[in-house]
């Protein structure tokens, strides 16, 4: 079992990206119904889209601490979890503009 979980050494490489790209093309498809309505759907997408980066983050951070000090896979997964923590910054600051532009301006 220790074995399979080792080699989620890089999750935070896949999810970061994969979050950030599901937010950005869900949040731009959201923009035309929050600009007929007040809701806040995009906010609420970013929030999921930061904990899927967030998540392999903390398994990669999770796994690193398994594997040996001097090891590649030990470098990988600490770049990983640093890799997934800036695109969750990056998710959340997207989401800065949720909270500056409120709809449609032009």
């Amino acid at each position: 079992m220790r074995r399979s979980i080792d080699r989620l050494y890089f999750a935070g490489l896949l999810t970061g990206p994969i979050g950030w790209a599901a937010t950005l093309q869900t949040a731009y498809s959201l923009v035309s119904a929050e600009c007929a309505s007040a809701s806040i759907h995009v906010v609420q997408v970013t929030l999921v889209g930061a904990a899927i980066a967030l998540t392999g983050g903390t398994i990669s951070w999770t796994v690193r601490s398994h594997l040996k000090a001097a090891g590649t896979r030990h470098f990988v997964a600490g770049l990983s979890a640093g890799a997934a923590l800036l695109f969750a910054l990056a998710i959340l600051l997207q989401m800065a503009a949720a909270f500056i532009f409120k709809g449609c301006e032009v």
